[in-house]
């Protein structure tokens, strides 16, 4: 969303000098004396100091406002957004089911979808009582914790997939620990990527959030990679969404697959990873609208 002339307005009230660079408002960091402005705000709302390298969003700039009885000064704004810790934004943890058991020797069924090494990794076991029928997966990040279930058929009758605990917080899973990463949509899917070598997290769907978007920002990642489901219809908006929301901040590449990563063999996940594209490099494609048959005319068909 283009917020160019809201932002503007904001600056010339608060009397805050700028420059307008490309497509930023240059102003002075509030978080180092700063003599040249280095302070950039995308016409998106999207911040970033090219000098001492903070950087986030604020989704929610404008509604900020309306609720602050004083008259405050965007920069202020900023500083308050920076200083809550992330962890201030996550609810409160969800334990595991009381009658929950990490398994010893997994079932064939789940071996069918999962790794020994990852139901080891993660801590995937069973709770028998409570949820017959489902295994369950503990998800860690900080000191959140929280659990999901998946259904041991791969495709049950008349039964969901997925169970979530009330509350469910979508967190990225796991936590980002390195400059480069693979983002996918599900969590047996991240697994199985993670068996093919690669470093990958969880965002529970198609679309990441605030909490999601401020893990990545609060990371060392510098380079996001999208595997999203490329056969759903939801898929083309998912990476422009993405795209306008981090490509000022991280460069983001896309890659395709034919099925689900679980689903294919380690050489057909390589021919894709070695197939991808760059988002960043394409945006004047993206702004004339011609994304999609960007996205068709470059990995259209099988890879």
């Amino acid at each position: 969303m283009n917020r160019k002339n809201e932002i503007e307005k904001i600056l010339k009230k608060h009397n805050i000098d700028y420059n307008l660079v490309g497509n930023n408002f240059m102003i002075s960091c509030p978080f180092h004396e700063d003599k040249n402005p280095s302070f950039g705000i995308s016409f998106e709302g999207i911040w970033h100091c090219f000098s001492c390298e903070k950087r986030g969003i604020w989704k929610e700039f404008l509604e900020s406002w309306g609720e602050r009885e004083q008259e405050v000064s965007l920069i202020e704004i900023v500083k308050d957004r920076l200083s809550a810790d992330i962890n201030d934004e996550l609810i409160t943890n969800q334990f595991l089911p009381s009658d929950f058991v990490p398994y010893d020797e997994p079932p064939a069924k789940v071996l069918e979808r999962i790794s020994e090494r990852n139901i080891k990794k993660f801590g995937i076991g069973d709770a028998k009582r409570s949820l017959p029928g489902y295994f369950v997966i503990p998800i860690k990040t900080n000191n959140h914790s929280s659990y999901a279930c998946r259904h041991l058929i791969r495709k049950p009758l008349y039964l969901k997939r997925w169970l979530f605990p009330k509350g469910f917080r979508k967190v990225l899973f796991p936590l980002p620990e390195d400059n480069v990463i693979i983002l996918v949509e599900g969590l047996i899917g991240m697994m199985a990527v993670q068996d093919f070598g690669y470093v990958s997290s969880c965002c529970f769907g198609h679309h990441l959030t605030s909490l999601q978007i401020h893990q990545l920002i609060d990371s060392s990642v510098e380079r996001v990679i999208l595997l999203f489901d490329s056969y759903e219809k939801h898929f083309v908006n998912s990476i422009k969404q993405t795209f306008r929301t981090l490509n000022q901040i991280i460069e983001i590449e896309m890659m395709k697959l034919l099925a689900d990563p679980d689903e294919i063999t380690l050489e057909e996940f390589y021919e894709s990873y070695e197939n991808r594209i760059s988002l960043s490099n394409t945006y004047i494609q993206f702004r004339v609208g011609k994304f999609r048959n960007l996205v068709n005319s470059k990995i259209g068909g099988r890879m």
